[in-house]
């Protein structure tokens, strides 16, 4: 990567660099490439690959370096930069995806293409390509280290209005199974959930409840305080809710009493089991 002159007292890892070429010199050459024009002042170099060890030397006075010249085109120059920030070992995921992104318009290859060049699987380099595509709270929180890219893709996958209570599980350590989990369970109650209902259910799916967890907790709420006429909206009950998206129920808006709720589909279960039983 390029580095930004006025960051580099921030930059901990340079700061380690600078120390150990003080003491044993530059042990790896950096790679340069001769440019095509010569100068009044001869032949004149592009750095391809050791900016930070170039920066080092010239942090701690050095004037000469060990380098490496090789006869680069520039599409080999590019590839031969990306590999090497892309095995440094504190290359931030979204900085290591934007030189993906670089080098894919600049030689105008595939992904798959530059998976093959730079020795990466090529699911790795589509992951991080995912990243450039977050939603920005996303990126930030992978920018801070606060959570994992695939955290982030994942995260991605959910709704913008209930995002933030699963970015925030996954901030405080949920893994990223148990992230993907949150995500089925959401989807399997999002279809029953009243708009104004959407960021408290959401909070309660973070937090591990089930499906069924959800929908009892609905139904009370739905019910009002004990000792009051209960009733419920039939639009809360996700298997109504199933057989209503299969055409074949229409369901009023027009709350329904509990008791008699529970009575109608009690008889109506009586009546399926004994039309099942018969041969």
């Amino acid at each position: 990567r390029r580095i930004d002159p006025a960051t580099i007292a921030d930059d901990p890892g340079f700061q380690e660099l600078c120390e150990s070429v003080g003491r044993h010199g530059v042990l790896q050459p950096i790679l340069v490439r001769p440019l095509a024009v010569p100068t009044a002042e001869g032949i004149r170099y592009q750095l391809v690959a050791g900016e930070r060890r170039w920066r080092a030397s010239q942090a701690n006075g050095h004037e000469l370096l060990p380098a490496i010249v090789a006869q680069f085109g520039e599409p080999e120059a590019r590839i031969a930069t990306l590999v090497e920030n892309i095995q440094r070992l504190d290359v931030p995921p979204l900085e290591e995806a934007e030189g993906f992104r670089q080098t894919l318009d600049a030689l105008s290859i595939s992904q798959k293409e530059l998976a093959q060049l730079i020795g990466k699987p090529y699911h790795y380099v589509t992951n991080r390509m995912k990243l450039l595509n977050l939603p920005e709270s996303c990126r930030e929180a992978v920018r801070q280290n606060a959570v994992s890219p695939q955290h982030a893709v994942t995260l991605a996958g959910f709704p913008a209005d209930v995002r933030d209570a699963f970015l925030a599980a996954a901030v405080k350590g949920m893994s990223w199974q148990k992230l993907n989990d949150a995500k089925k369970r959401w989807e399997q109650v999002e279809s029953f959930v009243l708009p104004a209902q959407r960021e408290a259910v959401a909070a309660l799916v973070a937090r591990g409840q089930t499906a069924g967890q959800i929908s009892r907790k609905l139904l009370a709420a739905e019910a009002g305080p004990a000792g009051s006429a209960q009733t419920v909206a039939l639009r809360t009950l996700p298997g109504l809710q199933r057989l209503a998206r299969q055409g074949w129920l229409q369901l009023s808006d027009e709350p329904v009493p509990v008791d008699e709720l529970i009575a109608a589909l009690q008889a109506d279960l009586r009546h399926l089991k004994g039309a099942k039983a018969v041969p």
